[in-house]
């Protein structure tokens, strides 16, 4: 089996291709993004419409994927053809077809053939062990891993985001778009380019932080962090504010609870594996919360003892049970807000 590579290898990769690929892993925006870097290097936009092919689940049959590699390329070196499936939803003798295309490429025929396999589409194993599935896949072509970029890589991401949309974003401003729109890289996209476009339609070129907060929304996670950390830190008009402004997008009480409570049982173990002596990366190992918001977690348990924990959880076992009553609305999370 060849040595499966990372992105950017593929970025090097591609200029001189292999006959086919298998992008499996984590991240789907730069799955989509290499895929657009394949086209780009290989398909002259004149000669798309015969030297492109893209295959979708809902169209896919392996005789699909034969007939698009029948032909050789028409007026360029390069004919790419993708496909995008999700290998769960696929039968036994659809994948065994795959393999038998896979194996029976020539790579000087000009054809290239990337099979990109969304998040979760695939038993992918673990990094060290690949699963038989992907192993044989691999064996019949070049596999591309794309895991998710670290939290702290994000940032340095979202600068060149931003300074491609023609604004300015400093370090601090990078950090606080991560924490409030969350690790999903489609998602960061598209809420930089909302903050980017009402920066420059007021006339400006630098991020503020009140930008972030206006054009962006927050994940649900970002909330209910930001709610529970007000709480366990009495800080009332800050958890009010939080609280309105979930208000304000509709966020169900019930659902608000849930969240809420569901932080601070993260808390609660966390706290309990720090104090059996376990180091950061034991405990994500342990909990299966990943490092990023675990980071977060850490840090603003610092001033936060076990007995505060417990007494703040038994509040919102109790501001929960109200919220299912009939016609409470968020009447009991403003009570419990308001009695610590």
């Amino acid at each position: 089996m060849k040595e499966i590579i990372t992105e950017a290898q593929f970025r090097r990769n591609i200029k001189t291709p292999d006959a086919a690929y298998i992008f499996f892993g984590d991240e789907d925006y730069l799955k989509q993004n290499a895929l657009s870097v394949a086209k780009s290097e290989l398909v002259a936009p004149e000669a798309e419409m015969f030297d492109y092919i893209r295959i979708e689940q809902a169209d896919f049959t392996p005789e699909s994927i034969s007939a698009a590699l029948a032909a050789p390329p028409m007026f360029g070196e390069y004919k790419l053809v993708t496909a995008s499936l999700a290998f769960t939803d696929l039968r036994a003798s659809e994948i065994n077809a795959i393999c038998e295309i896979l194996g029976s490429l020539d790579g000087g025929s000009g054809n290239v053939l990337i099979i990109s396999i969304p998040s979760g589409g695939i038993n992918a194993g673990t990094p060290k062990r690949i699963s038989p599935e992907l192993k044989k896949l691999c064996e019949l072509a070049q596999g591309v891993r794309f895991d998710r970029v670290p939290a702290g890589k994000l940032a340095g991401w979202c600068a060149r985001h931003f300074k491609e949309n023609g604004v300015d974003a400093d370090a601090r401003i990078c950090s606080a778009t991560v924490d409030f729109c969350g690790t999903d890289m489609f998602t960061l996209a598209s809420e930089i380019d909302k903050i980017s476009y009402l920066v420059l339609a007021r006339g400006r070129k630098a991020v503020m932080l009140e930008d972030i907060r206006e054009a962006a929304c927050a994940t649900e996670e970002f909330d209910s962090f930001a709610l529970a950390n007000a709480i366990l830190a009495r800080n009332i008009p800050t958890a009010l504010a939080v609280l309105d402004k979930m208000k304000a997008e509709k966020t169900e009480p019930v659902r608000i609870m849930a969240e809420l409570i569901r932080v601070i049982c993260d808390m609660n173990t966390i706290l309990a594996c720090q104090t059996a002596g376990m180091n950061q990366n034991d405990i994500a190992a342990a909990t299966g919360i990943k490092p990023y918001p675990l980071a977060k977690y850490i840090a603003a348990m610092k001033n936060i003892g076990a007995d505060a924990l417990a007494k703040t959880l038994d509040l919102c076992v109790a501001a929960d049970a109200q919220t299912k009553g009939y016609g409470k609305g968020y009447v009991p999370i403003e009570q419990l807000i308001c009695s610590i």
